[in-house]
């Protein structure tokens, strides 16, 4: 069993690391979804903040 954060990302199964990857593209692609629901880039940038 690993202390490290390091560590621990290797004791996590493929199932997970598919989760995880899963998680953070959404993450990613939910910029283009608040620009689109914004009605434009720099509409959504400005509700961003």
């Amino acid at each position: 069993m690993g202390t490290g954060i390091t560590n621990a990302a290797h004791e996590v199964g493929p199932p997970f690391r598919g989760v995880l990857f899963d998680l953070l593209r959404a993450l990613l692609d939910s910029w283009s979804l608040w620009n689109q629901i914004a009605g434009s880039p720099a509409t959504g940038q400005q509700l961003a903040c």
